[in-house]
């Protein structure tokens, strides 16, 4: 408790953004600030000079005013940076039972005295006029163990202009929360790119956030944009800002995160709401060097923040939505996919599609894994692991087989599960098949375009006529993340067979699409798994 809060109160008032977050610009804070939070005191030990450090006060702080308040008797201390005793009961500059002054190093520096301000023992303030030219240390030593409440406020900061905040960086510190209330964390301002904060208690906390300029509730439990029990995304003012829910990350209950994607358009609050009283650990951490990295063919990409437990995903099935968008290419496709995702109420935010150019580039595999992936991650579940060569081959052959027969089912040779049993390695390597198949077909007077989209669309969106089969294997949930890597699991495979001399749509150009899948065991060599970015 000693260091954090130390860190608390340092980072405070030494802060650009009046609060707890440090973002490395210069002008926050130009105009001064203020805060308060609750500072814990031992108790006298016999070392008299085993007193608790409340917080650094920086040089270049304007008029600063500082009050504790306690039941108990505690008395301040106040230090410079060389350990100089400015304020101390009996050797300090300051030492009297009443209200006194001195001028320190082009300061004046005021004193209650240790009797208080006059209200009672325990209530207690000191006040530095002028801009100071050192840091200060301010310490309690308390005569019983208890809290102090810690109120502070500044005028201003010297040589302070407006700048925008570092490039990248990161920081900690700790939070009070207060029972059923609200408590402010923090002020974000624009400028700062791929932010990532997470909140962690052993109490349940919600994470808040709010537009400061505008009041708009862009995080908050039950009238936010984002309001929901699992993780969950939108767009705001151009910001792609996601959500743990607030059923938190899957480790426990007040363990949340925000993560920003992009540079912050907007002056933003995030505050922390709690259903019982303590503490939470704040990290945050910002800028390219944090939040991306290179592939192996050099291009940049972002890595997603993993989910550990999908287990609170509901699904609630929408009435089917028909594809809205008749041409083709990324943009159709994205149009499409966000109109239906503003009907469903199971997903928050839109669908990113890749540029044309790299959508063009991507294999039939390539394209279904990040669709898939997308509709899942978006909605707060682990994303599949990957295409797997021999699942591909299973899905292709019977997609052969099906045009070749002139039919459209799923027992044409066995079942699903008998297909993929048939291959040793994935019925000696599995925990189980999930769902298994998904089949699509479309005909007309030419081919469909994209029509692993509209597949996969069809099977999200407008499944009603398989009760929904379709759609919970795509959003399949639970899956035993034993095998691969952290945060995903599952592999897939999809066959794709287009012709004009499909009996089962005679004389129409026709395209077969099936999906097959299963959830490997932790023995599966993954060595020959194929993955696409969906944080590109």
């Amino acid at each position: 408790m000693k260091k954090s809060i130390t860190v608390l109160l340092s980072v405070v008032l030494s802060s650009h953004l009046y609060s707890s977050f440090d973002f490395g610009g210069d002008s926050g804070g130009c105009e001064g600030g203020s805060g308060e939070f609750e500072q814990q005191i031992n108790n006298y030990d016999g070392d008299f000079e085993n007193a608790i450090t409340v917080g650094t006060i920086p040089k270049g702080l304007e008029d600063v005013y500082i009050s504790l308040n306690s039941d108990e008797d505690v008395d301040i201390r106040l230090y410079d940076e060389n350990g100089a005793k400015i304020v101390h009961w009996p050797y300090g500059l300051l030492h009297s039972s009443g209200e006194n002054s001195t001028t320190y190093n082009d300061v004046t520096v005021s004193y209650s005295g240790y009797n208080g301000d006059g209200i009672e023992l325990g209530h207690e303030y000191i006040r530095i006029s002028g801009t100071t030219q050192n840091n200060f240390t301010m310490k309690a030593f308390g005569y019983k163990a208890g809290y102090s409440k810690v109120n502070y406020e500044w005028t201003g900061k010297e040589n302070c202009d407006s700048a925008s905040p570092s490039a990248s960086g990161s920081g900690d510190f700790n939070q009070e929360i207060v029972y059923r209330d609200t408590v402010i964390v923090g002020d974000i301002p624009p400028g700062v790119n791929d932010l990532y904060i997470t909140l962690k208690s052993d109490e349940d906390v919600d994470i808040q956030l709010y537009d400061k300029d505008s009041g708009v509730k862009i995080i908050v439990w039950p009238d936010g944009i984002l309001n929901g029990s699992s993780h969950q995304s939108t767009i705001y003012q151009e910001m792609q800002i996601e959500w743990s829910g607030y059923n938190g990350d899957g480790t426990g209950l007040g363990h949340e995160y925000i993560k920003i994607t992009g540079a912050t358009t907007r002056n933003l609050t995030m505050k922390a709401y709690g259903y019982k009283s303590g503490y939470a650990e704040v990290h945050y951490e910002w800028g390219n060097d944090n939040n991306s990295g290179a592939d192996d063919n050099g291009s940049t990409t972002t890595t997603c923040t993993p989910i550990s437990n999908d287990s609170n995903f509901v699904d609630s099935y929408p009435t089917d939505i028909e594809y809205s968008s008749n041409g083709n290419g990324v943009t159709n496709i994205a149009n499409a996919f966000n109109y239906a995702r503003g009907i469903d109420s199971t997903i928050h935010t839109n669908l990113i599609m890749p540029s044309q150019n790299i959508w063009n580039s991507m294999s039939n595999q390539e394209k279904g894994l990040y669709l898939v992936n997308k509709e899942r991650y978006d909605r707060g579940l682990k994303p599949f692991e990957g295409i797997n060569p021999s699942v591909v081959t299973i899905a292709g052959n019977y997609a052969q087989l099906l045009y070749d027969r002139g039919t459209f089912g799923h027992n044409e040779n066995g079942s699903p599960w008998d297909r993929l049993n048939r291959v040793s390695t994935i019925k000696n390597n599995k925990d189980f098949f999930a769902y298994g198949e998904n089949l699509y077909v479309s005909a007309g007077t030419t081919y469909t375009m994209d029509p692993i989209a509209k597949a996969i669309y069809g099977w999200i969106y407008s499944d009603s006529g398989s009760n929904y089969g379709h759609r919970n294997f795509c959003l399949a949930k639970g899956l035993n993340d034993n095998s691969g890597d952290e945060g995903v699991e599952g592999l897939i495979g999809f066959g794709v067979k287009r012709g004009d001399d499909y009996e089962y749509y005679s004389g129409w150009k026709s395209t077969i699409i099936v999906m097959n899948g299963f959830d490997p065991s932790s023995s599966w060599n993954h060595s020959t798994t194929s993955k696409v970015s969906i944080c590109q």
